[in-house]
């Protein structure tokens, strides 16, 4: 692999957050490697990705010592069900200098607890879809001023049921362009993505947007 884009990650447990990550990533441009004990499930990634997966258990030190070149990883990224678990991973890619740390848990103060370890970034379940929703819940309800990009503004702004945006086109909203508002970002439940012109919004979509001010806003709401 070459080119300054490419990363080692290593992914201690192989679940369905884990596999949607995959997906997410690609493997061309990333080399993954999967920490994953159970038989039936290194199987199945195996079968359907392009990943390097190590059936054991994330607490085996053996693995980071024999089978894994911790120097080489660029991302550790603690994955597994179990809190203690993915807190162990991240101590140990913290002890070999991976620069790049990120751990799911289930209980606030394990996270809270990771976070003034300096182990890496935790990323608390319940807490981080409460805060989506609360979210998308104010950007519907008024379009949020996010700061400044140069000589504009950046807002973004929720599309619900009943919107003139929820169907149309960002070219038939005739947000292609700064000067009258130009849609730059899209994020909901599924992901996130840079929309074409012909991108169809719809209910549910946080739209970012580039404009001098809110005149944008009219035409998505109608």
């Amino acid at each position: 692999m070459s080119g300054w884009l490419s990363m080692k990650v290593l992914i201690a447990g192989g679940g369905e957050f884990a596999e949607n990550l995959i997906k997410f990533l690609g493997t061309r441009d990333h080399e993954i490697v999967v920490i994953e004990r159970d038989e039936a499930r290194v199987k199945e990634l195996e079968s359907h990705y392009d990943v390097v997966v190590l059936r054991g258990d994330a607490t085996d030190a053996d693995i980071y010592s024999r089978e894994i070149s911790m120097e080489d990883i660029t991302a550790a990224l603690a994955l597994t069900n179990r809190d203690e678990v993915n807190l162990l991973v991240l101590a140990v890619a913290k002890a070999s200098s991976v620069p790049i740390r990120i751990g799911r848990f289930s209980h606030e103060k394990v996270a809270e607890m990771a976070q003034k370890l300096g182990l890496g970034i935790p990323v608390t379940q319940p807490r981080f879809l409460a805060s989506f929703v609360a979210y998308y819940l104010e950007a519907i309800a008024r379009p949020r001023l996010l700061g400044r990009v140069g000589d504009f503004n950046l807002y973004v702004v929720g599309i619900a049921e009943g919107d003139r945006a929820a169907g149309s086109t960002i070219r038939d909203l005739e947000l292609t362009s700064p000067e009258k508002g130009a849609a730059i970002l899209i994020i909901n439940g599924s992901g996130i993505r840079f929309p074409s012109e012909d991108e169809v919004l719809k209910p549910g979509d946080l739209l970012f947007v580039l404009a001098p001010d809110e005149g944008f806003v009219e035409r998505i709401k109608g």
